[in-house]
């Protein structure tokens, strides 16, 4: 079944322009030797159109906002040998399964920094101990 003729996409299916719908087609082939490639995908017409005016000044608003992210990450803004270290051991624990009846602790990220994740009550689960 395409994508397309799933009941759940016929009344947004019917609002995509034409080489919309060809590049979404490309994208969501099952069969990844024929998928579209990135390179393809800009080079597409519906891609590669220009942006209706009116988002124009949305685009170059997030472009100057990412450039000021850029900016502060190439200045080391996010480093702290801290937080890295604490992110390491984490990374440590997490990539080693815990022994047969070994304690879970289960750590809230946003002790880490991570605030969007804590907003979900996201958790990492590590082997207790060392």
């Amino acid at each position: 079944t395409s994508w397309q003729e799933s009941p759940r996409n016929n009344s947004a299916v019917s609002k995509l322009t034409r080489d919309c719908r060809d590049l979404l087609d490309k994208m969501f082939d099952v069969n990844q030797d024929s998928r579209i490639t990135i390179d393809d995908i800009i080079r597409h017409p519906w891609f590669s159109r220009p942006l209706p005016a009116k988002y124009e000044a949305a685009l170059a608003q997030l472009q100057e906002e990412q450039r000021a992210i850029d900016a502060r990450v190439a200045g080391g803004n996010y480093r702290s040998k801290e937080r890295d270290a604490q992110l390491q051991m984490l990374l440590d624990k997490a990539t080693v399964p815990p022994a047969p009846g070994e304690a879970i602790l289960r750590v809230p990220l946003s002790r880490y920094g991570f605030s969007s994740a804590a907003a979900h009550g996201a958790v990492a689960a590590i082997p207790e101990g060392p």
